[in-house]
């Protein structure tokens, strides 16, 4: 029986408006934890 393989690999690049600093120092490593997986 045949085999179906598959990866999909995705770059997410995004910002804020201006590029401002909006993610507080008191999440930012947390959050950087769980875009990481």
């Amino acid at each position: 029986m045949g085999q179906s393989l598959v990866k999909n690999y995705v770059h997410i690049i995004f910002s804020t408006k201006h590029r401002q600093p909006l993610i507080h120092q008191s999440v930012e490593n947390e959050l950087y934890r769980y875009l990481g997986g």
